[in-house]
């Protein structure tokens, strides 16, 4: 009798202990967490006092204006965010609302000023003019991007998004009218936009032209190589290593000559999926000539950190900026873009010193049609068929989808919400 009450008060006391223990310790993580949160609170309450203006509405400035812990205004050409890389898609089947999320629900925590067809005028120490406007700065961050012909990125007049919807119906009309069409330019646009046109009208003639030797070129040599075959399988005529030049109208038709082998082309639709050129003309007319250095081809110069080569306080990013002719897709603008949000954060507290941009390796997929397609990683081709496509629409649909919630950001989100108190 006595062993047992023995036992049973060593028990009572050990499972006293263990609580006590476990009480002592969830006291310390308790205490832990909250001094963390309002460490955090307060560091998030000393960059919302600084002001960053972003420039550009695309992959990189929407995600940079998301991300940043500041005062941010965010300066858009047009009142929507648009996925690029399924526009080629698009212009066939004239799906393109899928593609697009109003500004205001895309950056909930930005200030959002649609700047029009207005150009950024200059780009002063400190401050950001646009035609009648003045906008003041601690750093800004250039990502305005470059300019295709149009359907391929939005033209002048279709600032918002009911206009961009409507361009996109009519040129899914003009195809389906078309007997035969030629897409000048053998990039991922020009690939994509003539394997959906085959793909859905086979009846249809696709010409394909491009002035290098094979599609595809800033590509491994083993994707162009299984682009060539499945485009020509489908019964696309590619006409490859040739300048296409232009010989005018002859009644619905428009005729293309071959500046190498002299042979013709005529065709009722044309489509230029080349001739990219960055939208870097602000600037060059005033102080900004002193902050900003461009290339001969009109790309802005900038160091290892990703900041201008004559101004500390100024970021560019995405399609602006002078880097790699291969890195000139939407998945390096949005690496380019956090890396920018880490090292504005890292300047806010006090650090000046940044680690250089180490660009990684390019992943891309290209579609060839709804049920083909190749996704390359760096230099080697890693897939190919059917499921490259439906990652791509998987991507699609998580990138725009994600751009419209807001509970994916809820450690961002208290800390801001705390740090009025804190301040």
């Amino acid at each position: 009798m006595v062993r047992k009450t023995r036992r049973t008060n060593v028990r009572t006391q050990a499972v006293a202990t263990q609580t006590w223990n476990l009480a002592v310790l969830t006291s310390v993580v308790a205490v832990a967490t909250w001094k963390a949160v309002e460490s955090y609170g307060r560091k998030v309450a000393e960059r919302k006092k600084k002001r960053v203006v972003v420039v550009g509405s695309g992959f990189a400035g929407v995600r940079v204006a998301r991300r940043l812990q500041s005062d941010v205004t965010l300066l858009a050409k047009r009142d929507y965010f648009e996925f690029t890389p399924g526009v080629a898609h698009a212009m066939v089947d004239g799906t393109h609302k899928q593609l697009t999320m109003k500004l205001e629900k895309a950056v909930p925590n930005a200030n959002v000023e649609i700047i029009g067809n207005n150009d950024v005028v200059d780009v002063e120490d400190g401050y950001v003019h646009v035609q009648g406007k003045t906008f003041a700065y601690d750093y800004l961050v250039l990502a305005t991007g470059s300019t295709y012909t149009p359907p391929l990125k939005p033209s002048k007049i279709e600032e918002r998004i009911h206009v961009r919807e409507r361009a996109f119906r009519i040129c899914a009309e003009a195809l389906k009218d078309a007997s035969n069409v030629l897409v000048i330019g053998g990039g991922v646009a020009g690939v994509e936009l003539a394997a959906s046109f085959v793909s859905r009208y086979p009846q249809k003639k696709v010409y394909l032209a491009d002035e290098h030797d094979r599609l595809l070129y800033k590509l491994p040599r083993e994707a162009s190589i299984y682009a060539e075959k499945r485009l020509r399988e489908k019964g696309v005529h590619l006409v490859l290593g040739e300048r296409i030049k232009s010989r005018g109208m002859n009644g619905r038709t428009k005729g293309f000559e071959c500046t190498t082998s002299g042979d013709t082309i005529e065709v009722e639709t044309v489509f230029f999926c080349s001739g990219k050129k960055p939208n870097s003309e602000f600037g060059k007319l005033g102080p900004g000539e002193t902050l900003l250095e461009w290339n001969e081809k009109g790309y802005i110069r900038v160091n290892e950190c990703l900041q201008s080569t004559r101004s500390g306080r100024i970021f560019v990013l995405g399609d602006v900026r002078e880097k790699q002719e291969r890195e000139y897709i939407a998945g390096q603008a949005e690496r380019e873009a956090d890396y920018v949000v880490k090292c504005i954060h890292r300047m806010l507290d006090g650090k000046e010193e940044l680690p250089p941009f180490r660009p990684g390796a390019v992943r891309l997929s290209v579609a060839l049609g709804p049920s083909d397609g190749l996704m390359v990683n760096g230099d080697r081709l890693v897939a190919r068929g059917m499921i490259v496509p439906l990652v791509k629409q998987v991507i699609e649909r998580w990138t725009i989808w994600f751009l419209a919630k807001r509970y994916f950001d809820f450690h961002r989100r208290m800390a801001v919400r705390l740090a009025p108190a804190l301040a």
